[in-house]
């Protein structure tokens, strides 16, 4: 399509804002996984958090899902420095707070028996269902497109991609812990190499009807867009594969054999979106 190349502070301020969403979900998806345990003192911390985290993003941004940052081309708005600062100490005190939490959860007997053997999804299912995100990563399928495919600036900087062989909801809740920490660490990066420059270039003209196709690694997993332009240059077709249409299909097999009350946890393990397989 068009051959356009986005400003490197508009890059990196995208993978923060990339970043910060990951942050969001896979703290709260904890929250909900301690709830489906009956763990209600790790829900609310959950809650609390990921309630601390909009905040942050809504000072940074505007919005607190950071809806509107992007734009094409680049992104809609600098942030200043203090609002970089601001940012960056709040994500100190909610790393140092996280900490705490995690700790919690996991000297808590019962909901870590909870979660162990519970809802394994084998690495061959796996495989075979194509899983995509933490619930592949858990089951031994070392799958990120940060590393795979690297998009933005991903290649440039040190993070390590997390994976288990289990398949249980333990190793799902481990997958999105060591993935929480290693957010924390790629933005403090990213916000030390910003550096001065536009945040926003033109768009090339793009030929009638040519395909673009971009794939991105959301919090639950690999989403590709797939969009082609008409002659007025407006949107023709557009269609969207998330992450959640992968894996939906893989939830019944890790049901059977255990027990009704287990139902919500393992569902919550997976903590898929309805929405996303609408067509």
């Amino acid at each position: 399509m068009s051959q356009t190349l986005v400003p490197r502070r508009a890059q990196l301020l995208r993978m923060i804002f990339l970043e910060l969403e990951r942050l969001y979900n896979h703290i709260g998806d904890i929250g909900d996984i301690c709830s489906g345990a009956g763990f209600h003192i790790g829900t609310s911390h959950g809650a609390r958090l990921k309630e601390s985290l909009h905040e942050l993003n809504e000072q940074f941004t505007g919005h607190r899902f950071l809806r509107g940052a992007v734009t094409v081309g680049g992104i809609r708005r600098d942030p200043l420095s203090r609002e970089i600062n601001y940012l960056a100490s709040g994500l100190r005190k909610i790393r140092r707070d996280f900490h705490e939490i995690i700790n919690i959860i996991l000297d808590h007997e019962i909901t870590v028996e909870r979660m162990t053997t519970t809802g394994i999804l084998t690495s061959e299912t796996t495989e075979e269902l194509e899983v995509v995100g933490p619930a592949a990563r858990a089951s031994g399928r070392n799958i990120d497109v940060r590393k795979s495919h690297p998009y933005l600036l991903y290649d440039e900087f040190n993070f390590t991609v997390p994976s288990f062989e289990q398949g249980d909801v333990l190793a799902r809740v481990q997958v999105r812990i060591e993935e929480i920490f290693e957010s924390f660490s790629l933005i403090s990066q990213l916000i030390d190499a910003l550096e001065n420059g536009p945040i926003k270039t033109e768009v090339d003209t793009i030929k009638p009807f040519s395909v673009g196709i971009g794939i991105t690694e959301s919090a639950l997993g690999e989403n590709v867009h797939w969009i082609m332009v008409n002659e007025q240059g407006t949107i023709e077709r557009y269609r969207i594969r998330s992450a959640a249409y992968n894996n939906w299909q893989a939830v019944p097999t890790t049901v059977k054999g255990n027990i009704v009350p287990d139902f919500p946890i393992i569902n919550k393990s997976f903590e898929l979106c309805y929405s996303c397989c609408d067509r």
